[in-house]
């Protein structure tokens, strides 16, 4: 269902200039398909990876609205064709944490989002780095993970239930936990904290501190 179609892209392309889109209701109703299916269609080719480019370009556009529409752009369709010519490739490091060397060596997959020319982590690569920093944080919210990750509440919400029911992640304390993860106390306290000048003098400062708390050791 989600393979490419010229036809609906000139028909989607038509309805974009017409009046600014379609819905899926009528993306159905004129491809003579179940709304499921137009939404398939409609949503894949709103974040297209493609692969051999190592890119997610964006055929569609969802409009906010009751209901949504979608429209076409802000990518042209017909790039899809295109070998990659004159594509900036992995000029810039926007994902935190990894090793530029360990990119250009394969060790590390990435993918450039085409509009934003941002790189996010693809694959299980990606995966991982959503658990580490779930596990950093010991627990999270559903809409700390959206915000962190720049997701919809309703997606970062799917994807932590299917991680769920995968058995990686679960739930307590309404906080989301990386599996087996043991929750780590947490408490403030008051830290000396210090530097030296330029002088060679040390200065120093009280600090609020977050730490985790320490087991007491019984002698």
């Amino acid at each position: 269902m989600s393979r490419f179609n010229d036809d609906r892209f000139l028909w989607l392309e038509k309805m974009t200039v017409e009046k600014g889109g379609a819905s899926v209701k009528e993306v159905a109703k004129a491809f003579g398909l179940p709304e499921r299916s137009a939404a398939t269609w409609l949503c894949r080719w709103e974040n297209y990876y493609n692969s051999f480019r190592d890119i997610v370009q964006h055929f569609l556009t969802r409009v906010p609205g009751n209901p949504p529409l979608y429209k076409t752009g802000p990518d042209w369709w017909g790039e899809r064709y295109n070998k990659g010519m004159g594509e900036a490739w992995h000029d810039t490091l926007d994902v935190d944490g990894i090793s530029s060397l360990h990119v250009s060596l394969g060790f590390i997959k990435t993918r450039t989002d085409s509009i934003t020319g941002k790189r996010t982590l693809s694959g299980t690569r990606r995966t991982n780095a959503y658990m580490k920093w779930i596990e950093d944080n010991n627990g999270v919210t559903s809409s700390a993970f959206a915000d962190k990750f720049k997701l919809t509440r309703r997606s970062a919400s799917a994807m932590l239930s299917r991680w769920k029911k995968e058995e990686k992640v679960e739930v307590k304390d309404r906080m989301w936990r990386v599996a087996g993860q043991k929750p780590r106390e947490i408490e403030v306290v008051l830290r000396i904290v210090g530097h030296y000048d330029e002088s060679g003098n040390r200065q120093t400062k009280e600090e609020w501190q977050t730490v985790e708390r320490e087991e007491e050791k019984v002698v």
